[in-house]
């Protein structure tokens, strides 16, 4: 007995070292929302650390914070009811959205941006918003497996272990569900354009509308939670997957054209310049050369939406040539050439010189992910994804040996000469007339959203974008539910 305050003696200052040491933190809720049975409930808030006079604010249906608790403790330990005049009415139900305040700024809520925590009766049916209590989620029918979804940013739900259950997807207004696949794989030789009747796969993007059922998931297929943020437009990949209302913006912009198509007019020039050619005596004088390669007149560039096996969203361009190992020819060296051409222009030297290697077709492909950064799109090449396809030879062992690795090499690496600069830059200057910053961008099988406020905190926030607890008035119109066939040829101006 006599050892016990001795020992307490010892502890004591490790003990109110430790406190000494934390930082401000709510403790409570733990999850940042609470449920409570009914409106009359009383909730629980608890923090510590805070430096007074600290305030417990509720949201309005105004979008304007008000205090409805003050204390001039460090310590926070709410247990009361919430102010009936800061409910918010659901399909069924109430929520609300609070937060603590301190002379420090407003304090953190675990799993929650801008320190909001979300109080929702049990009842409670959500019609708009960011999820309020709950997580997004891909639900299975069966085994109670649950798989979650990031609350702020776009995820990929990963399914495989869990064939043959069929599953549910709880997303909010602030999400869309993208779901499908797309494969290279064609019915023909993978150096012609595939036949009119192939498929690439098949894709689904939905609208959130409350839990929607998303069936079984066949082997190859992917599921995404995507992210909209508050304020968001949609740029189609064609044009007449566009959103009518954004015409007066994107119409001038991009000149009425989508994604794709301006991809297609940024490729036909250098198409154009190859099949201008003119007799060349050394073709080592000339760097910037096609040399002995050719468009082909019976094949047009494509575009599709991919998935990568790293899950990333991507867009991809492949075009068609014809090659030979006579590097006799260039095109007119005055021709402004697309940025997209600019990536074929170097590095071609070392091919030819091999022998009389015929004419044969062969493609090009390359893949890259849309993204932003400072306030701009960015565009990033997955280097992994140059590949490049030629019909081999009958009987040249040495064309087949030599010229092909040759020159899939060198265009493979051409390929990388794209480079990402390049094609970021023309995307600047696509979107440069945008009013916004643009904060993110999401790709989608029919387009991209170009993100410009994440929340209603978001300084950009204002105009067309979504409501939520708060901003109910808010006026954002959401691209209805499409279900398609992706073509084999994907996206490809050839009528």
């Amino acid at each position: 007995m006599p050892r016990r305050p001795f020992f307490m003696l010892l502890i004591m200052p490790l003990l109110f070292g430790a406190e000494a040491d934390c930082e401000r933190e709510m403790t409570r809720p733990t999850k940042g929302y609470i449920v409570i049975e009914d409106a009359d409930s009383p909730i629980v808030i608890a923090a510590r650390k805070l430096t007074p006079p600290v305030q417990l604010q509720v949201r309005g249906g105004d979008g304007a914070w008000h205090d409805f608790y003050t204390t001039e403790y460090v310590t926070l330990a709410y247990n009361g009811p919430v102010p009936y005049l800061s409910w918010h009415r659901g399909g069924s139900g109430f929520a609300t959205t609070m937060r603590v305040v301190d002379e420090v700024g407003v304090l953190s809520a675990p799993t929650r941006a801008h320190g909001e925590i979300n109080v929702c009766t049990s009842d409670y049916e959500q019609t708009i918003g960011r999820v309020h209590c709950g997580e997004r989620s891909l639900q299975a029918s069966s085994e109670g497996v649950t798989l979650s979804a990031d609350r702020y940013r776009t995820s990929r739900f990963a399914t495989e272990g869990h064939g043959g259950m069929s599953w549910t997807w709880h997303g909010d207004g602030f999400s869309r569900l993208v779901k499908g696949q797309h494969t290279w794989a064609q019915s023909n030789d993978p150096w012609h354009p595939p036949r009119t009747s192939d498929a690439a796969g098949q894709w689904m993007s939905a609208r959130w509308t409350g839990p929607i059922d998303v069936g079984t998931l066949g082997e190859d297929e992917v599921v995404f939670n995507v992210d909209l943020g508050a304020c968001s437009i949609f740029i189609p990949w064609e044009w007449k997957d566009r959103d009518p209302q954004w015409d007066f913006v994107l119409g001038p912009m991009l000149q009425n054209r989508g994604i794709a198509e301006v991809l297609f007019d940024e490729i036909a020039p250098s198409i154009e310049a190859a099949a201008r050619q003119e007799k060349v005596e050394d073709v080592k004088f000339w760097v910037d050369t096609w040399a002995g390669i050719h468009p082909r007149t019976d094949s047009f560039p494509e575009f599709h939406f991919h998935v990568n096996e790293a899950a990333e969203r991507q867009v991809c361009l492949r075009t068609y040539w014809a090659a030979n190992s006579s590097p006799e020819t260039r095109p007119d060296a005055d021709y402004v050439w697309g940025v997209v051409g600019q990536a074929f222009l170097a590095g071609w030297i070392e091919l030819f010189g091999i022998g009389d290697c015929k004419t044969h077709p062969l493609s090009v492909r390359f893949c890259g992910e849309l993204g932003a950064a400072d306030g701009k799109p960015t565009f990033t090449l997955d280097e992994a994804s140059a590949h490049v396809e030629m019909e081999p030879y009958c009987c040249r062992p040495k064309c087949n040996n030599d010229f092909i690795p040759k020159l899939k090499e060198g265009l493979e690496i051409s390929v990388l000469e794209l480079t990402s600069e390049a094609i970021t830059r023309q995307l600047e200057e696509l979107t440069g007339g945008l009013p916004w910053e643009i904060r993110r961008i999401e790709t989608t099988p029919k387009g991209v959203y170009v993100v410009t406020a994440e929340s209603d905190n978001d300084r950009q926030y204002g105009g067309v974008c979504r409501p939520d607890l708060g901003t109910e008035s808010a006026t954002q119109i959401e691209r209805a539910t499409v279900s398609f066939t992706a073509a084999g040829r994907g996206i490809t101006q050839q009528p």
